[in-house]
This record gives C-alpha cells, structure tokens and sequence, in this order.
C-alpha cells in the first residue's frame, strides 16, 4: 500500500497541506473523501482528495479538486453527495448546480463525477462508482462491464464528461458510440489519425461536449492559442479573439480581422467591414467584391481612401468603359506608369510617352515604348528603351537582326550570361573584330576560347588581362597552353606561374633552372605543392628537393633551407643555413632540429667565428657539442679555450682547468666508443701539455720559498722540446729576466734578454714584459734599448686582474678552488 501511495505521490503531492476531516462513503466502503488544510490558513488554498481504499489493491488516489470557499467541515459522504458545514464567514451568494443550502448551517456538494445524473437511479449511481474504481486499476475491462445494463444516454455523457478530465479518450470513443454521437466520434477518430496530442484531442473532446470552459482552459494550458482564438471566433467573442490574436496568436491576427470582416459583412455592417478588410490586408480585392453592387459607393469610397492599389483597380474599371481620359487620371493619381504610357501609346501621344519615360525610369513603360517602335520599325529607339527596361536579350535580339555592331558588345556586357557568348560568336565570325570576341568570351568565362582565340589573332593586351584571372581552379590545359606561350614570348615568371596553377610543378622548377628565374619567396610557396596534391609524400619531397637546390644555386639560402625542411631533409637545410651565415637562425634551427649531426655542424660553424669574444656563442658550442655526443670536439674545443686563456691572459690557473675539462670530455669519448688512435693520440698530448703546465704552476709556488730550486726548474722547463705548446717561452724568460733585476744583476738580466732575442724563433721579449724595466736593463748595462718607445705591450697587472671567465659553462666543470689569478703579482 505504501509503495502504491509513493507512485502517486508526484501528482497528489502537497507539501504545504495538513490532512484534515476525512469519511467513508456510508454505501460503499472503498470510497474515502479527505480534506488538505493548507497550513497558512488560506481557505482558497484548501482541497478534497477522493480515493479508493481496499486489503486488495491498497490505496488508489482518485481526484484531487479545490475545496469551496463556501464549505467548512466535511461532515460525512453519502454519494453522489458531500456534506460540510456551511462556512458562515462568506457571504452567501446562492446556490449552483453544484452546491445546495440546506437550512442555514449545512452545505451539501454533489460530485463532479455525478452532475447530471439521476440521484435517485440507485444502479446508475453505483454502476458510476464501479466505472470509477475500475478506472482508477486501470481495468478498463471490468470498468465497461460495470456500465454494460447503463442504457441511459445522460449517464455515457457523464462518462464521457469524465474522459476530458481523465484524459482516457478510448474510454470516451466507446461513450459516444454508445450515445449514438457519430459527428463527434468522427472528429475524434480524425484527431487520433493526425498523431495529435493527448490534449489537443481531450479539447476536441470537450468541444463536441459543449464543455467549451474545459477546452479553452487546455488550449491555454498547451500553448495552443491558435485553437484557442478559433474557439472565440466561432463563439462569436471578437473581443477575446483579438485579445489573444494580438498578444499571443499574431500570425492569425490578419486572418481574425479577415473573419471579422466577413461576418460584419453578413450582418450588413459595411464601414466596419471595410475597416477591418483594410486590416486583414486584402482589402484590395474584397472591398470593390463587397461595393461592386453600388458604383456610387465604390467610387465615393476610392477617392476618399487615396490608395493606389484602389486608384488602379477603378481606373482598369473606367478603361473597361471606354472612359479613358478619366481612367488617365487615376493611373498618373496612382503612379502607375506603364498603363499611363499604354493608353498615350494606344492613342499615338509618343511624346508624352517618351517624357513620361524619362522622368519615371520605369521599366515597364520602357518595355512597351520599345515594343511599340520595334512595331514601327524605328530599331534605334526601341534598341534604346529595351535597354532601358533591362530587357537586354530583345535588344540584342534587335542589334542583330539589324547588324548594329558598335552596340552589340555593350549590351552584351550589360546583359551577362549567355548573351556574352551569343555576342561572342557573332563578332568571332566578323573579321576585325577578334578583339571583342576575346573579350566577350573572357567575361562569360570562357577562359579556354578566349585563350584560344588571342593566341590565333596574336592578342598580347587581351592574353595579360585574361592571365590576371587565372588560379589554381582554371582548366589545367588552359594553363599549360598559356605557360608555353608566355614562355615563348620571354615572359618566364608568368609562365612559372601558370604552370605551378596547372600542378606541373617539375616543368616549372625546370623552366626556372634554365632561365635563371629569380625565386622569391611568393614563387618559392607558388612551387611547393600542397599536402595530399602529390601521388606520394616522397613525389612532394623530391620536388621540395629541387626547389631548395634551385633556391641554394640562386644564394637564397634561406629560402633552400625553409624548402628542405619541408621535404624532410634537415642536414641539407643545415647546410644552406650555414651557407647564409645567418648565426641566429642557425643557432635556433639547431635547437629545434634535435640532431646530433646538425648539432656538430652548429658547433664547427659557431668554432669559425670569434667566439673567445662572445660569451654566448661560447656557450652554445660546448652545448651542441654535448648534446651531438661530439665529445672529441669538444675536447679539441677545451683545448682551444685554454691556449686562449693561456695566450690572451696569461692565466694559467684557468688554461689548466679547461686542458682538465679537454682530458675528461676525451677520456669520456674513449670509454663509450673505444680507443682509436687518433684519440688515444690526442690524450697523449693533452696529458703532456697539462704535465708541463703543473710544473711551472709549481714552480712559482716554489719561488716564494726556494728561489733557487725554482729557477732551476724554470732553466729545465726551457730545455724541454716542445714546451711553446704547453708553456710559453717568453713568461719563462721573462721570469728570469725580473729575477735578476729585482736584485740589481743588471749584466745576468741583459744577458737572458739577448739569450731571448736571438732564440728560433725569435721571441719578442717586449710582448711578455714592462718595457720601462726593459730600457732600466739595457741602461745599466750601457747597451742600446731595445725598445722604440715606452710602451705597454703585454698590459699591466690592472688588465690581467680584469680577465674575462672564458666560458660559463666550462666554470661549472672547474673546480671553485683558485679563482682569479695574476702570474706578474708573483714577481
């Protein structure tokens, strides 16, 4: 029972309600009524639910409907009537159908179910309350049985009454069957047969019922206004038809004036009639149908509403009576030009008519002036007003007939379509005309003949003009024709052009190879076929392949490279970057690229440049040479950063560090690839160079506690074969040199100069030293300075101090020990 009361809770649902009073029908058990008290104490809120309620089929819900303001509370249920106490706070405003006094304290209600049948028939009575019961199982078997021995017809009203408020119309087809109501159960079978809605058929029903309230209420609670106006019409309520025609049914609105109309019409209300005809829109026709009988009438009518439409309508009437100065006057009233013009015409006024014309560029009137001079036989005027009318095909039609050459191309070109070519052909079989056909020809867009024709009669201005058109959607022959012919008369790029239109794109990369066709960058993308155009993407990247190399044999290497990149070939785009030495771009390229080899490339290029004089380009270098696992170049690389560290600024601490870097990056190489002997070679050397670079470090560190040992090892380091390579000679010589002049041995100090300077080969001792301690030596010692002028070749110890770090990246793999140091502060 429960879970029946949870299905019909959706449409019984009142949350707001409290139950009330409630009884039991006193002949029948099942039947329940229940009052729902709203909570806020509103009267107006307050219902009745009826329900069956059996051990069976627990709790059925069978309506719900407003409780009467009149009626306070439910006494008892006697059906087909309801008992209440009669609500003395409203005023009594008389009984109904419904609603009975009894005395002045009881109210008696009669069931909506059972108004119009016979109380006092016992079996209708409880044949109803079956019917309803069974209706509410939805046993429509046992709900037909119940009412079989019914055979009055206000009872199968009733239930059928009910069938609106239900919604069970096979219910209600069975109860106008048997009331005998073909003309409703016709209409609605019909409403079935067209698939309507449930309740578009329900308001059908309640129509044929006379229940007219019941189906206005449904069409307004569909949204179906249209029906809803139709049912005011029909019922003769114009005001509420209008009401809804023009707030919610504007599209019937015109149609509700036209209905209005016509009934006024019928009751003989003719200015209301014609009012509302004027506002149905089609009062042109119906007002002179509805006047016609009266002519004073119509014509009082006419020249009293000053619509054109009307002026025309009863100047065609005064024509039809051979009235026509009369019928000329309404036609200039009303504007109308053309059958103003017809009527000067008919009475042969051709001035006029021509005035007329003029002032009033009416087509129409154009049109007849020209048919009637072509009837005359004046062809010059009537070429002239067809032209003015538009009608360009009967003007061309005259311009042949009557070999009017000059003017036929004009009015083709204004006519278009098929009268360009028509014109076409004429002129084509004219000698001396070729000029015009190809032109007319190319307007209709006939790019082909019009092609055709220039190339035979040789119109070079005409071809120009007609190439300007063509694109990628001209016929491929047409294009391929105009190629060869541009290309014959020198015109190459032209021909390029075309021929890359025509997808003949190898014969286009041909042509410009062998004329030398300069490829920009509008060419270079006019050659490169689209993707999906080529039979093959390797067919599309061979013809990419050749317009780089064309493009590369012109020095357009950037566009060589856009066009290899696009066929896939990255180390060849590379190599015409390269060529370009456009370093940004090939920097970027690199870094997009992501391939070893390209990576080597960049960093070999990078290598060319003066990179010891950049900071970033030093960076990228180290960079793609790791990341193009080139670790033997970068050795090499950290080798170079240390004989400039060493030769530019003296800064051995830092030039051991990068030989460290230049050791570890070709001990890498050789555990990952083997040892080839050029690697093991080169870690050889590198390891010498390093050994003999320790020994000087050390032996300026000696220097400051054993002078002596030091410069021993210093005299030893000079006897090493070689040692430019690791060590150079001159800061050698130059420490001894400053040695001996810190202690005044003048002599010993000249003598390792000279030792210096006559060295193979020689080494400029200037470059390595303070020219002014130089010219002290050669002072004391009584010999010629060496020196010309007092310079600083090697620069002071401020500048050494101010060394740039040869790369930051190098940093990061040295050891943080050391840092900046000045090889002339020791001495």
């Amino acid at each position: 029972m429960y879970m029946k009361i949870e299905r019909e809770q959706s449409r019984y649902q009142l949350p707001f309600h409290s139950p009330g009073c409630h009884h039991f029908d006193r002949s029948d058990p099942r039947l329940v009524i229940c009052e729902a008290i709203h909570n806020g104490g509103d009267a107006s809120q307050n219902f009745l639910i009826s329900m069956f309620v059996t051990m069976e089929h627990g709790v059925q819900m069978q309506d719900i409907q407003p409780k009467s303001e009149r009626a306070d509370q439910l006494l008892f249920v006697a059906v087909p009537h309801l008992y209440f106490i009669k609500n003395t706070d409203i005023s009594d405003t008389g009984d109904s159908p419904m609603e009975t006094s009894i005395g002045l304290l009881l109210l008696r209600k009669t069931m909506r179910e059972f108004i119009g049948l016979d109380e006092n028939d016992d079996k209708a009575v409880e044949a109803m309350v079956n019917f309803s019961y069974y209706l509410c199982l939805g046993q429509m078997d046992n709900a037909f049985k119940s009412m079989k021995f019914i055979k009055n017809d206000s009872v199968w009203d009733h239930m059928a009454r009910m069938c609106v408020k239900t919604r069970r119309i096979d219910v209600a087809r069975v109860c106008l069957g048997n009331m005998h109501n073909a003309r409703a159960a016709r209409n609605i079978r019909l409403s079935v047969e067209r698939g309507e809605s449930v309740d578009m058929q329900a308001a059908q029903l309640a129509i044929e019922l006379g229940m007219l309230d019941e189906a206005r209420s449904i069409y307004q609670s569909i949204g179906r206004f249209d029906n809803l106006n139709k049912l005011y019409q029909s019922e003769l309520k114009w005001n509420e038809a209008f009401a809804v025609a023009e707030k919610q049914d504007r599209v019937s609105l015109r149609n509700t004036f036209f209905n209005y109309a016509k009934y006024l019409e019928e009751n003989g209300a003719i200015e209301a009639a014609i009012d509302n005809y004027h506002s149905s829109g089609v009062g042109e026709f119906n007002i002179p149908r509805m006047l016609f009988a009266n002519p004073k009438s119509l014509e009082s009518y006419v020249k009293r509403v000053r619509d054109p439409k009307f002026h025309v309508w009863w100047a065609r009437y005064l024509e039809s009576y051979g009235d026509i100065t009369t019928a000329k006057n309404f036609y200039k009233i009303a504007d109308d030009h053309f059958d103003l013009v017809r009527l000067l015409c008919m009475e042969d006024q051709m001035d006029e008519a021509e005035e007329i014309v003029s002032k009033t560029d009416s087509p129409l009137a154009a049109f007849h002036m020209a048919q009637q001079y072509e009837h005359r036989g004046e062809v010059d005027k009537a070429v002239n007003y067809f032209s003015k009318a538009k009608a360009y095909g009967s003007a061309i039609r005259l311009a042949k007939e009557n070999d009017m050459v000059d003017k036929l191309a004009n009015l083709a070109l204004q006519a278009g379509g098929k009268c360009l070519t028509e014109a076409a052909v004429f002129y084509e079989d004219r000698p001396g005309y070729a000029d015009k056909a190809v032109m007319l020809y190319h307007k209709a867009g006939l790019i082909g003949r019009a092609l055709d024709l220039a190339f035979k009669t040789d119109q070079q201005s005409s071809l120009d003009l007609i190439v300007q058109e063509l694109d990628e959607k001209s016929d491929p022959r047409t294009l391929e024709r105009a190629a060869q012919f541009f290309a014959n008369n020198q015109q190459d790029r032209k021909a390029i052009q075309l021929l890359a239109y025509a997808k003949k794109y190898q014969e286009a990369i041909n042509l410009c190879r062998e004329r030398n066709v300069v490829v920009t960058e509008e060419l270079a993308e006019l050659l490169t076929p689209p993707k999906g155009e080529a039979s093959t993407n390797a067919a599309r990247n061979a013809l990419l392949t050749e317009v780089a190399k064309c493009c590369q044999h012109q020095g357009n290497y950037h566009f060589a490279a856009k066009k290899f990149t696009q066929a896939g070939n990255k180390i060849e785009a590379m190599r015409a970057l390269l060529k370009s030495g456009d370093t940004p771009k090939i920097v970027l390229f690199t870094n997009t690229a992501r391939n070893k080899d390209i990576y080597r490339m960049a960093g070999n290029y990078l290598q060319t440049l003066a990179w010891h004089d950049d900071v970033d380009v030093m960076k990228n270098i180290e960079t793609f040479y790791i990341k193009g696992e080139a670790l033997d170049s970068l050795a090499s690389f950290y080798k170079a950063c240390a004989a400039l560290e060493i030769e530019e600024f003296r800064d051995y601490e830092k030039g051991m560090r990068a030989m460290e870097a230049s050791l570890k990056a070709i001990n890498n190489k050789i555990t990952k690839e083997g040892g080839e002997q050029k690697s093991l070679n080169f870690r050889e050397e590198v390891t010498e160079i390093m050994k003999n670079i320790q020994r000087f470090l050390r032996a300026k560190e000696l220097y400051k506690t054993d002078v002596g040992e030091a410069l021993r090892e210093f005299q030893a380091l000079l006897e090493v074969p070689g040692i430019e390579e690791s060590v150079r000679r001159g800061d050698l010589y130059a420490i001894l040199i400053m040695h001996n002049a810190k202690r005044q041995n003048f002599d010993k100090a000249y003598q390792i100069m000279q030792e210096c300077l006559s060295k193979k080969p020689r080494i400029d001792i200037r470059k390595f030293m303070n020219t002014e301690l130089l010219d002290q030596i050669c002072d004391r010692t009584g010999n010629p300075r060496i020196t010309v002028a007092a310079t600083t070749a090697g620069g002071s110890d401020d500048e050494i101090d101010g060394g740039v770090d040869f790369s930051h990246a190098m940093q990061r793999r040295m050891s943080e020990e050391g840092g900046m140091s000045d090889s002339d502060n020791d001495f």
